[in-house]
């Protein structure tokens, strides 16, 4: 689906949200429908009304693809909206209307949209009623108007069926109230004064709750949509329920405690632990530079873990390129690969590349210290086989593991915000992937011409290709790089073809501020589009095993894109080597 968008205000005639929906009606007048379909509108939601516009086409989540007058306009004063805690269909949210016994479920096509929708309609839901002091109030007379109806509408049901019918829908309607009535705010409460804020700052990259089934990576300030901490983070994806952000205010004295949303990523492809972002309200009065995360809203501040928010303070971009490479691990010691990637993404243009580091060669180790001295890479321990039993693989094997390729996920996303405010462009891509541009000499030229090609575009994904390590061309067989450990990329410039019904994967330049949640092939959530980039105009070279290894060489497409960079990357590579092996030997 298309992205919704908000506008400020709340007065009738101001649009404050709107977008593509799919809308489907569960129960009409408290009786299930006897044929009930998903229907495409636009929506629009001015003041306390909302506007629907029919489809024009059978596809489109544009605005030109809908009717330009509304077919339906419907006031939603008294109605209740909710949102389903559905990992399945993180994407929908419901309206009731109790009066007259309807519930829709709509379909946004992404959780944070679905967020959005629930925060303006409940405001909107909630408009031109009298404020009552006690939820609880309210709630019992939801409840006593639901026992009304429920005489009203079934104690003279002559048929089995039909009664059982409308106990269910009734009781359905109780439910949606109850859960209402339960739900606790997610406003910060004062719960404590002190004079100052104590317990101990957490200092690894991965740290884990006490008693709890939760890891946390770092917090990080976010103002995109409301004044928030969001904390990225691991968590078991069924056994993690609640959780409690625990503000310590220098500046009054006071703590607040914020329930947290937790949502956990959708990409765990079946392992039980997931990528998530805890995601917490700031109190308003206040700019807290620490959070604590606790599984209660009571307990003693100074016994929790704290951590620093980062992104508090907005930083100039301080570099254009910053590429993100997780994770490392199984004793990496593929290092004349690494050391021409490396020379490669400066050649392009990279001037930053953060590494999540769990395991490497003792050489490995030294050619990091090298570019960590240069100022080029740093180094984020990823020690997440401590904590987690990890597996290789991406999806899940029923090995017993935890989460997939040692983390990369919470990785990458971790990278996107870390670097939110220092970069212009982030790169996700594996240390053996090289993004060549076949127009243009370098990242920077290439990324103004797309951004100029496709305004409104914050993600760029590139058609990942193989070029085998096995099938070798005899150019550039430098004897000096013969006793260097790893695959010399310059003599591997033949890649495979592509294949029938298969979709080459791809991998990404995004503008970090506009990215909420990212995978690694795709964005699962952003503000602005996500572009294919043809390969006429870049493609990803990829030099590792072959995928369609029993093909013969003249069955593989000869590609020496790379060589236009040979002068420069030789005389590069030599200098690093020279400077690396030089100290190894001493």
């Amino acid at each position: 689906m298309g992205a919704c968008s908000c506008t400020a205000g709340g007065s009738t005639g101001v649009i404050t949200m709107e977008g593509p929906l799919r809308r489907k009606t569960l129960l009409k007048e408290g009786k299930k429908p006897t044929i009930s379909s998903w229907t495409r509108y636009w929506v629009m939601l001015s003041g306390s009304t909302l506007l629907y516009f029919g489809a024009k086409a059978l596809r489109g989540t544009e605005r030109k693809h809908y009717k330009s007058t509304p077919g339906k306009k419907v006031s939603i004063v008294g109605w209740m909206v909710a949102l389903p805690d559905d990992p399945e269909h993180p994407d929908i949210f419901q309206l009731n209307n109790p009066d007259k016994g309807n519930v829709y479920k709509f379909q946004t096509g992404s959780r944070f949209h679905a967020i959005l929708w629930h925060k303006h309609l409940d405001d909107a839901c909630k408009s031109n009623k009298p404020q009552i002091r006690q939820h609880q109030v309210q709630g019992q007379r939801n409840l006593h108007g639901h026992l009304d109806m429920y005489k009203m509408l079934c104690a003279g049901k002559k048929s089995y069926f039909a009664a059982v019918v409308c106990i269910m829908t009734v009781t359905l309607m109780l439910v949606v109230s109850y859960l209402r009535l339960q739900r606790l705010s997610h406003q910060p409460k004062v719960i404590q004064e002190s004079r100052r804020c104590r317990g101990k700052i957490a200092l690894s990259t991965i740290t884990a709750l006490e008693g709890n089934k939760t890891f946390i990576i770092s917090p990080y300030f976010d103002d995109r949509e409301n004044k928030i901490t969001r904390l990225i983070g691991i968590v078991h994806h069924k056994d993690v329920k609640q959780l409690f952000c625990w503000f310590c205010c220098q500046a009054n004295g006071k703590i607040y405690v914020s329930k947290a949303e937790i949502d956990v990523h959708s990409d765990r492809f079946g392992f039980p632990y997931g990528a998530a972002d805890i995601i917490c309200l700031e109190p308003e009065n206040c700019d807290p530079t620490h959070v604590s995360i606790h599984q209660s809203p009571y307990g003693n501040i100074d016994q929790l873990p704290r951590f620093e928010i980062k992104n508090r303070r907005p930083e100039t971009f301080s570099v254009d390129f910053t590429v993100c490479i997780s994770a490392m691990f199984g004793n990496y010691n593929n290092v004349l690969q690494f050391v021409q990637s490396m020379e490669m993404y400066k050649i392009l243009g990279v001037q930053k590349v953060v590494i999540y580091k769990n395991n490497c060669s003792h050489l490995m180790e030294k050619v990091l210290k090298f570019y960590i001295e240069e100022g080029t890479v740093e180094v984020i321990p990823w020690p997440i086989d401590s904590h987690l039993r990890v597996s290789s693989k991406w999806r899940f094997m029923e090995d017993g593991t935890h989460i997939g390729y040692y983390g990369q996920i919470t990785a990458l996303n971790d990278c996107i915000y870390r670097n939110m405010e220092r970069t212009k462009f982030v790169v996700l891509n594996d240390a053996d992937e090289i993004i060549l541009p076949l127009k243009h000499p370098d990242w920077k030229t290439m990324m103004n011409s797309l951004q100029e090609q496709n305004p409104g575009t914050s993600v760029f994904l590139f058609e990942n290709h193989i070029f085998p390590e096995t099938v070798f061309s005899p150019m550039f067989n430098i004897s000096s790089w013969n006793t260097v450990p790893g695959v010399n990329i310059l003599q591997h410039v033949y890649r495979e073809p592509d294949r029938k019904h298969v979709i080459n994967p791809r991998k990404m330049i995004v503008d970090p501020r506009k990215v909420i949640q990212t995978s690694v092939h795709s964005v699962l959530r952003a503000y602005g589009k996500s572009v294919n980039v043809p390969m006429e105009v870049a493609l990803i070279y990829h030099c590792r095993k072959a995928l369609q290894g029993n093909l013969p060489r003249e069955s593989l497409i000869r590609d020496t894109t790379l060589w236009r960079y040979n002068s420069s990357l030789i005389m590069n590579v030599n200098k690093v080597l020279s400077q690396t092996m030089l100290q190894t030997q001493n």
